[in-house]
């Protein structure tokens, strides 16, 4: 197995090049890495075989004392025209895909070459497919057994057995491999051909779906857990069509930056929760549901990017996104009449998101003294949310960033949780800082 260590601070960026790398290889074990003090904890004891960066982040490398010499090979991605190097191969952003798609085949040749059998991770593999190689199962060192004879229908059912069994790879004789991954990444093309928009496909596909990536941001993974089981429990829990399509439409979104910034924000606020006696089940529901709804108004999914903005910025947009951004929330209230049982709480947090900021705020300012501790929570999660990614997620910046919404928040109810949320924000992004 290869070890490839993707080195980016934009978490979006870092998430297309991992993308990339799985569409072209299949027997790679990457790393995802947002700043250089990760590789103090990550790089002990593991064998250094690839890093993916940029040439900006590379030179951080540089500063920390990580050398070249720590990894068996370097491609930096940039705008760059630079031939290899002894040490370092660089590709084109402009040719992005053809030059890492040569570039890890060579790699992955050379490093093979004295291998037998080829590990491939089972989760690239696809069920309900005839493959015209044998695959095998490592029994133990140096000892395989064949599951799967060349062209062979390879069920769902018979993959989830081996899921099951908590196997993370599946080999391959290193002579087939080659054709084995091509015939692999055919297969990823036929399923996404079957998009109505290819190119709107390619490009939700190019970013990572939070669900995986909370844990690399520090995210205790049980409420990664809890947020699956809340999702499915309200799935149940409401009969009306309306809210069943909502909530699917919240799903088929995965990858865009609506969703990665509306379950953000959720799980900014069930970590935080662990803090209060009063986070009972039904106040992390409406905590979930409001922040997977929140901003489902919007007609145009990509204008979610604008959440950022104030109201004044926005005025300065073109008509179309102005309009979409400003009445996003309210518009959204009139779909949910029709839905019983749907918590006032949860509805103010839909339309009053955008309410917390006096006079930029919009459709209308919320007073602090008017919200309970429910509220206070999302909101502040909510702007925390925004505020990482206007920071592309710098841990030397985090702290600054609560210390600013400390001060911006210090009134009525939000007074009442922000001490416990800070603390918990410190201890889920900063683990390993000295502020701990």
């Amino acid at each position: 197995m290869i070890n490839c260590y993707v080195y980016f601070d934009d978490p979006l960026e870092l998430a297309k090049i991992i993308k990339l790398i799985q569409r072209v290889q299949n027997n790679i074990k990457i790393f995802k890495i947002l700043d250089a003090k990760q590789f103090a904890k990550e790089l002990p004891g593991v064998e250094k075989h690839l890093l993916i960066t940029s040439y900006e982040n590379h030179q951080r490398l540089e500063m920390s004392g990580i050398s070249d010499l720590d990894f068996k090979r370097i491609a930096i991605i940039d705008e760059v025209e630079s031939d290899e190097d002894e040490s370092v191969y660089y590709i084109n952003k402009k040719y992005l895909l053809v030059q890492l798609s040569s570039f890890l085949d060579n790699f992955v040749t050379k490093h093979i070459k004295d291998i037998e059998y080829v590990p491939v991770m089972i989760q690239n593999i696809f069920s309900d497919e005839v493959y015209p190689y044998d695959l095998y199962a490592k029994v133990q060192d140096n000892q395989f057994l064949k599951i799967l004879n060349a062209n062979k229908f390879f069920t769902k059912e018979t993959l989830g057995k081996y899921q099951e069994k908590k196997l993370k790879f599946l080999y391959i004789e290193r002579q087939n491999y080659k054709a084995f991954n091509e015939r692999l990444k055919e297969i990823h093309a036929e399923i996404e051909s079957y998009s109505k928009n290819t190119t709107q496909q390619i490009e939700v596909n190019a970013i990572e779906s939070l669900y995986s990536y909370v844990g690399d941001l520090g995210i205790d993974e049980k409420i990664v857990d809890m947020t699956k089981n809340i999702h499915e429990s309200l799935e149940n829990k409401f009969s009306s069509k309306t809210m069943s399509g909502l909530l699917n439409r919240f799903k088929k979104m995965e990858g865009s930056f609506l969703y990665n910034h509306s379950y953000l924000t959720s799980v900014i606020a069930l970590s935080a929760g662990k803090k209060f006696t009063w986070m009972n089940y039904e106040n992390r529901e409406k905590i979930y549901l409001g922040s997977v709804l929140h901003d489902l108004g919007y007609k145009n999914k990509d204008n979610a990017l604008y959440e950022n903005l104030t109201k004044t910025q926005i005025e300065s947009l073109d008509d179309d996104k102005k309009s979409d951004i400003l009445k996003h929330t309210n518009r959204f209230i009139e779909k949910l009449k029709d839905i019983d049982d749907l918590h006032e709480d949860v509805i103010k947090m839909i339309r009053d998101h955008h309410g917390v900021h006096g006079e930029e705020s919009y459709p209308k300012a919320i007073s602090p003294t008017k919200i309970n501790l429910v509220l206070a929570l999302f909101f502040v999660s909510h702007e925390f949310s925004l505020a990482l990614y206007r920071i592309n997620f710098n841990e030397n910046k985090i702290e600054t960033e609560l210390n600013e919404l400390v001060e911006k928040f210090n009134i009525g109810n939000y007074k009442k949780v922000l001490p416990e949320f800070k603390e918990a924000m410190l201890e889920t992004f900063l683990k390993n800082n000295e502020v701990i």
